[in-house]
């Protein structure tokens, strides 16, 4: 029984995306697809040679692989949106960086980062941290398209050690894909602050996170920058990419 090398690869691309998941048994699901894949060639065409992406994954899993031919089709929920331009080439050159380490043969989870988006409230963060969570995991960067969406305020507890265990919640919820932080600024504010962003920076390296969840804080640009600047020392190398959405104005409604 041959199998194809573009099935393979598909194969290959869509047990990565699992990785990230905290129940994952990787060696377990990989021999389980093996063991089941010439059943299902059998069962269908006992006399077939070579093996399908559909009898190796299944109907579920070859139409998603197939649906991951096309990574930036995701982008299209950026259509309409005002000044987003240099967001869609940023995510655009992400994409093609991605594919280059791929076929190299590298590991393209080193290409996670997380973010900071400045803007008001419509600029368009929320839709923009979605799709790029879609496209990542059709890349195989993120193991879920899921977008987990918080307040910062939703974060910070009102006894001591209650803020920690939101952000783990908060984080297990949103592990392998996008967690977005709305009005993230607030974490630098409030007599639990300290804790809060001190438990974001512990979780953003934390081995269950790292290259495998990616963290959006979103906010006013002024509180942002001063967030950032003061409130740890770590958020700043955790946070390298910075990404800007312009207001609307009455021209453009």
């Amino acid at each position: 029984l041959v199998v194809p090398r573009a099935v393979a690869d598909a194969a290959v691309a869509y047990r990565a995306k699992a990785r990230a998941r905290a129940d994952l048994d990787n060696a377990g699901a990989v021999m389980t697809l093996l063991g089941e894949a010439p059943q299902r060639l059998g069962a269908r065409d006992p006399s077939a040679q070579a093996l399908p992406l559909e009898d190796l994954l299944g109907a579920a899993g070859a139409a998603e692989a197939a649906e991951a031919g096309d990574p930036t089709a995701a982008l299209r929920a950026l259509d309409g949106l005002h000044g987003v331009e240099h967001v869609r080439a940023h995510l655009e050159q992400l994409a093609a960086r991605v594919r280059v380490c791929a076929r190299e043969g590298r590991d393209t989870t080193s290409l996670l980062n997380n973010y900071v988006f400045h803007g008001a409230p419509g600029t368009g963060k929320t839709t923009i941290a979605r799709a790029m969570g879609k496209m990542l995991y059709r890349l195989g960067v993120l193991s879920t398209d899921a977008t987990e969406e918080v307040s910062a305020l939703d974060l910070q507890g009102s006894y001591v050690g209650q803020t920690k265990d939101k952000l783990n919640d908060v984080f297990k919820k949103a592990q392998g894909g996008v967690l977005f932080v709305g009005e993230a600024y607030t974490l630098g504010n409030g007599h639990y602050a300290q804790e809060a962003v001190d438990q974001l920076v512990a979780l953003c390296t934390a081995k269950e996170h790292l290259n495998k969840t990616c963290v959006v804080l979103a906010g006013y640009k002024d509180e942002m920058d001063r967030m950032i600047a003061n409130a740890n020392p770590g958020l700043r190398s955790r946070f390298k990419e910075v990404l800007t959405f312009q207001d609307w104005t009455e021209r453009d409604v």
